[in-house]
Protein backbone atom coordinates (compact mmCIF):
# COMPACT_ATOMS: atom_id res chain seq x y z
CA UNK A 1 0.00 0.00 0.00
CA UNK A 2 1.31 3.43 -0.82
CA UNK A 3 1.95 6.13 1.72
CA UNK A 4 -0.93 8.15 0.27
CA UNK A 5 -3.35 5.24 0.75
CA UNK A 6 -2.09 4.72 4.30
CA UNK A 7 -3.05 8.28 5.21
CA UNK A 8 -6.67 7.95 4.06
CA UNK A 9 -9.51 7.87 6.54
CA UNK A 10 -11.96 4.98 6.65
CA UNK A 11 -14.55 7.21 4.98
CA UNK A 12 -12.14 8.05 2.14
CA UNK A 13 -11.30 4.36 1.69
CA UNK A 14 -14.99 3.48 1.58
CA UNK A 15 -15.74 6.19 -0.98
CA UNK A 16 -12.93 4.94 -3.22
CA UNK A 17 -14.19 1.38 -2.81
CA UNK A 18 -17.75 2.35 -3.79
CA UNK A 19 -16.53 4.15 -6.92
CA UNK A 20 -14.49 1.14 -8.05
CA UNK A 21 -17.27 -1.30 -7.10
CA UNK A 22 -19.47 0.41 -9.68
CA UNK A 23 -17.06 -0.91 -12.32
CA UNK A 24 -17.61 -4.44 -11.03
CA UNK A 25 -21.36 -3.94 -11.31
CA UNK A 26 -20.87 -3.01 -14.96
CA UNK A 27 -18.55 -5.96 -15.56
CA UNK A 28 -20.99 -8.47 -14.07
CA UNK A 29 -24.23 -6.79 -15.17
CA UNK A 30 -25.58 -9.85 -17.04
CA UNK A 31 -25.14 -12.04 -13.94
CA UNK A 32 -26.69 -9.42 -11.68
CA UNK A 33 -29.69 -9.03 -13.99
CA UNK A 34 -30.32 -12.77 -14.20
CA UNK A 35 -30.20 -13.12 -10.41
CA UNK A 36 -32.10 -9.89 -9.64
CA UNK A 37 -29.22 -8.32 -7.74
CA UNK A 38 -29.27 -4.52 -7.93
CA UNK A 39 -25.73 -3.96 -6.70
CA UNK A 40 -22.89 -6.28 -5.72
CA UNK A 41 -22.62 -4.34 -2.46
CA UNK A 42 -25.98 -5.88 -1.51
CA UNK A 43 -24.10 -9.19 -1.13
CA UNK A 44 -21.81 -8.04 1.69
CA UNK A 45 -21.17 -5.38 4.31
CA UNK A 46 -17.92 -3.69 5.23
CA UNK A 47 -17.43 -2.71 8.83
CA UNK A 48 -14.68 -0.56 10.24
CA UNK A 49 -12.05 -2.20 12.40
CA UNK A 50 -10.30 0.30 14.64
CA UNK A 51 -6.55 0.21 14.32
CA UNK A 52 -3.62 1.86 15.97
CA UNK A 53 -2.63 3.99 13.00
CA UNK A 54 -4.45 2.93 9.86
CA UNK A 55 -8.23 2.38 9.84
CA UNK A 56 -9.03 -1.01 8.38
CA UNK A 57 -12.15 -2.85 7.43
CA UNK A 58 -13.69 -6.29 7.53
CA UNK A 59 -15.93 -7.76 4.87
CA UNK A 60 -18.99 -9.69 6.04
CA UNK A 61 -20.70 -11.82 3.40
CA UNK A 62 -24.48 -12.11 3.46
CA UNK A 63 -25.75 -15.70 3.55
CA UNK A 64 -28.50 -15.36 0.98
CA UNK A 65 -26.08 -14.87 -1.94
CA UNK A 66 -23.97 -17.56 -3.58
CA UNK A 67 -21.70 -15.66 -5.93
CA UNK A 68 -19.45 -17.26 -8.55
CA UNK A 69 -15.79 -17.49 -7.60
CA UNK A 70 -14.71 -14.90 -10.21
CA UNK A 71 -16.98 -12.27 -8.69
CA UNK A 72 -15.84 -13.08 -5.15
CA UNK A 73 -12.19 -12.83 -6.23
CA UNK A 74 -12.75 -9.44 -7.87
CA UNK A 75 -14.56 -8.12 -4.79
CA UNK A 76 -11.78 -9.38 -2.51
CA UNK A 77 -9.06 -7.83 -4.69
CA UNK A 78 -10.87 -4.52 -4.54
CA UNK A 79 -11.46 -4.84 -0.79
CA UNK A 80 -7.80 -5.71 -0.16
CA UNK A 81 -6.67 -2.73 -2.21
CA UNK A 82 -8.57 -0.32 0.03
CA UNK A 83 -8.84 -1.90 3.48
CA UNK A 84 -6.03 -4.36 4.16
CA UNK A 85 -2.78 -2.95 5.42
Amino acid sequence: MTLIAENKTYSDRMQDFVVEAANLNDKYEPYLDIHSIDDLRDCFDIVQIPGDKIPGGKIIWKDNYDLPLDIVKDIMLLFNRHFIH
